[in-house]
């Protein structure tokens, strides 16, 4: 009777169930990097990565693919650790010259400033001992007698007026970048004055007199004085004298 009571107090029988159990989706997924990737690997290693990030990104864009657990066992399971410092030292390198660079601008100064600079800086003649190139010219051979007719003033007049000094020629040459390097060398004793960039580019040998006289456009091939124009990017030109003097000369003076 009490049992009777009970099952009719519970009108619906009730059964107990164990809770279904979901299989949980793997946190990583086993792919071959078909490039090299920062921060992952080398192309052609396998690694473990999210699958998300293979779906989403690699996989469209054919920088991975996937790798199931057959051909892995036929590879010998060798799954690579992801190399987190892969690539970085490049992009390391590429930010310090980065940095570089900027540092070097801050440090330059204004094409107005670096041109007073120089101008009270640089001397007024720039001084480069090169050897002469020795010649006999007035040398030649006996000539046969010959009637010697005295020319009229006139004559004499036009020839010495015609007639000018050929120029010395040197072994070697004073270049551009021989006179640009003596301007840094007395640039670099400025504490502003080193802060100054200057190249070959930015010196130029100045013609005289309108003929070629013992140089070229980016070199002196002579001794004498020749007229220089320095200068930096966006600034005004300063002009001053390249000497070029005998080395023969340094050793022949006496010394006290």
């Amino acid at each position: 009777m009490v049992a009777d009571t009970q099952k009719l107090a519970t009108p619906f029988h009730q059964q107990l169930r164990g809770k279904k159990k979901v299989a949980k989706a793997p946190s990583t997924i086993k792919v071959k990097l078909l490039e090299d990737i920062k921060r992952y690997g080398r192309r052609g290693s396998i690694i473990a990565v999210a699958p998300g990030r293979m779906r989403n990104v690699w996989h469209p864009q054919h920088k991975a693919l996937y790798i199931t657990s057959s051909q892995l066992k036929e590879m010998g399971d060798v799954v690579a650790e992801r190399d987190v410092m892969f690539g970085m030292e490049e992009t390391v390198e590429e930010e310090e010259e980065q940095e570089k660079m900027v540092e070097v601008q801050m440090k330059l100064l204004s094409p107005t400033r670096a041109t007073e600079i120089m101008a009270a800086v640089i001397p007024p003649e720039l001084i480069f001992y090169r050897t002469p190139i020795v010649t006999h010219e007035n040398e030649s051979p006996a000539a046969s007698p010959k009637i010697i007719q005295t020319p009229d003033i006139q004559t004499l007049l036009q020839s010495s007026a015609k007639a000018k000094p050929k120029p010395t020629m040197i072994y070697g040459s004073v270049s551009t970048a021989d006179i640009s390097d003596s301007v840094k060398s007395i640039l670099a004793q400025h504490e502003e004055g080193s802060r100054i960039v200057l190249g070959p580019e930015d010196v130029q040998i100045v013609e005289d007199n309108g003929e070629a006289s013992g140089f070229e456009p980016d070199r002196i091939k002579a001794l004498g004085s020749f007229r220089v124009d320095i200068l930096v990017k966006g600034g005004e030109a300063i002009r001053r004298t390249a000497v070029v003097t005998a080395q023969e000369d340094i050793e022949s003076e006496p010394q006290g």
